[in-house]
């Protein structure tokens, strides 16, 4: 019956769902019941006096601006999206450009490697133009069925 209540109380005082996490989280950790009806009228009433607070200070002149927006010509909407659409691509350029810059290190360990003869892989790079650097050691006579007379080690 208590978590009943305890949910029921957490819609009435306005808790999203994340809100309920964190304030489980803080109670399995030790939050007093004290603390947790004060963090539920925080939610509860802090939201309504800061909508109170700002629609006070803010309502009228926020009012006029949405109204001069919406006085503007369809040729004027065209030239903001365009605007946006540029800046938003220089922005993505900028990124992309800066984060390829930051991708390419130097590596200076010592790398090696063991292959086979007939690696496919090996010669798909090589075709391709890729290049190893590192000491390469190639098992001569393998990739293949083992003979009758060969060992299998």
């Amino acid at each position: 019956m208590n978590n009943l209540l305890f949910i029921v109380s957490l819609g009435f005082a306005g808790i999203d769902p994340v809100g309920m996490m964190l304030l489980i989280t803080m109670q399995t950790a030790g939050l007093s019941k004290k603390k947790a009806f004060l963090y539920r009228g925080l939610v509860l009433f802090g939201t309504a006096i800061l909508g109170f607070i700002l629609s006070s200070l803010l309502g009228r002149g926020l009012s006029d601006l949405a109204s001069s927006i919406d006085n503007f010509s369809n040729t004027v909407w065209v030239w903001i999206n365009l605007v946006l659409i540029l800046i938003l691509t220089a922005w993505g350029i900028k990124r992309l450009s800066a984060k390829e810059q930051k991708e390419k290190k130097t590596f200076t360990g010592k790398v090696t490697r063991l292959r086979t003869e007939w690696d496919p892989l090996n010669h798909a790079s090589n075709m391709a133009g890729g290049v190893y650097i590192g000491d390469d050691y190639v098992i001569a006579n393998s990739g293949s069925q083992p003979s009758k007379n060969s060992a299998i080690i």
